[in-house]
């Protein structure tokens, strides 16, 4: 005949429980399902008890531990793909910046050059005459040119052209400044006999020009000693790309039209 021996006891968690001994020495436990004896203490129940029940543990729940490679932090592959990112879209900027700069650039060259041909005209306007220099071999060309002349007479420093619109003479690049020079203003002790008037045609804090030494620089740093710009420096302009360029002056007498171009 087996002897049962029952007793009750309860856990660290609060959960109660019931041991069996059998009088064959096996002793047997098991749980006793929606027994709570620290709800039945009531509040004489101890604290240390209260709390352990306050958040009772799952079966088979082990405590929570934190990797520590797994805690905040970028991966390699992450960064890669910020650092790719961020370099593309510099990319982006640097090509939008470029574009902008060089856009700039060819729009100030060619309000520059619709200034320069207005300034010619004023002059024609202002004198009745085209600010031609008053060269002796130029103005015999131009009188042989008006009688019988060839196509074309093609100098260094210009070139004559008589066509169906009439006789053009062209200042070409840097021999710009034959023409230009003509327009000085007086300044000082310096007087320009073209420019008897002392109009002042051109605004030389927009302009630039070249010294002897090929530098690219704004036109009223090159002048002389009594105050005037200094003859022989051609007007120039920056190119899309940065390389300078110069403009030329086409002036048609018969159609009483100039052009200067890029």
């Amino acid at each position: 005949m087996i002897v049962r021996f029952a007793k009750q006891e309860i856990d660290s968690a609060g959960r109660g429980r019931s041991t069996v001994s059998l009088s064959n020495g096996c002793t047997r436990r098991r749980s006793l399902s929606g027994y709570s004896p620290v709800a039945a203490m009531g509040p004489s129940a101890p604290p240390h008890l209260v709390h352990a029940t306050h958040q009772p543990r799952t079966k088979n729940q082990e405590p929570r531990t934190v990797n520590p490679a797994l805690r905040a932090g970028f991966t390699i592959i992450e960064l890669m793909a910020v650092i790719l990112l961020i370099a593309f879209l510099i990319s982006i900027l640097f090509g939008a910046a470029q574009y902008v700069i060089k856009t700039a650039r060819f729009q100030r060259a060619t309000s520059t050059a619709a200034a320069l041909q207005a300034a010619i005209s004023t002059y024609r306007h202002e004198y009745g005459l085209w600010p031609i220099p008053n060269d002796s071999t130029l103005q015999a060309q131009l009188a042989t040119l008006g009688s019988s002349p060839p196509a074309t007479n093609a100098y260094a420093q210009w070139t004559l052209t008589k066509t169906s619109d009439g006789i053009s003479v062209t200042f070409p690049t840097k021999y710009n400044y034959l023409v230009f020079d003509m327009l000085r203003a007086s300044s000082g002790s310096a007087q320009n006999p073209y420019n008897t008037n002392n109009v002042p045609f051109i605004d030389n804090s927009t302009v630039f020009a070249t010294t002897n030494a090929a530098q690219f620089t704004p036109r009223y740093r090159v002048s002389s000693s009594g105050g005037m710009i200094e003859a022989g420096h051609p007007i120039v302009y920056q190119n899309r790309d940065g390389t300078m360029g110069y403009y030329s002056i086409t002036i048609w007498f018969d159609m009483e039209k100039v052009e200067v171009d890029l």
